[in-house]
């Protein structure tokens, strides 16, 4: 009896420590005060975290890219598509699932404005030496153009509120 306790007990201490970092979620403002900036854009985030991106006007995106080529999407990678919207804050998000600690990198594919270039990127679990994000803005001051993914959202879920002026499609979780 006190071993069948013992492991009842263990159970729901391991599982009470599954569901408290599987329910973690970081908030990401996407141009909020009309800035090409994600706030915050350097991101610490544990396997299951909800990353979820908040859109401000005027027109932005969140694209997975890779340190080695920013400003174009990496093949596999997430996609939120375009976010127009004239709100602020316009009750539309995009959310990705952290799956494993490996940094990720991300931009802004909006071209008027040069976005990406501009500065508006970001890292999930950048490390501190080596390939970091002020490295990865350095690349990214140096690139002489943006792509954006072809299509609507993949790699995330694209929640959208009437207040966004177009309504684009939602992609599963990111594996």
């Amino acid at each position: 009896m006190k071993l069948s306790n013992t492991l009842l007990g263990l159970a729901a201490i391991a599982a009470m420590a599954v569901n408290s970092q599987m329910g973690t979620a970081i908030r990401v403002a996407v141009g909020e005060s009309g800035s090409l900036r994600y706030s915050p854009n350097n991101i610490t985030a544990k396997v299951g975290t909800a990353i979820e991106f908040n859109f401000f006007p005027n027109n932005h995106s969140v694209v997975q890219s890779s340190f080695a080529n920013p400003c174009h999407p990496l093949a596999g990678g997430f996609f939120s598509s375009f976010v127009p919207t004239k709100s602020s804050p316009s009750g539309t998000s995009f959310t990705v699932i952290v799956n494993d600690t490996s940094p990720i990198w991300f931009y802004c594919s909006q071209t008027s404005s040069s976005h990406c270039q501009s500065g508006m990127v970001g890292s999930i679990n950048a490390p501190s030496s080596g390939n970091t994000l002020e490295a990865f803005i350095t690349l990214v001051e140096n690139s002489t153009a943006s792509t954006s993914p072809p299509g609507s959202a993949i790699g995330g879920v694209l929640k959208v509120n009437s207040n966004s002026t177009s309504a684009s499609g939602s992609g599963a979780a990111l594996t």
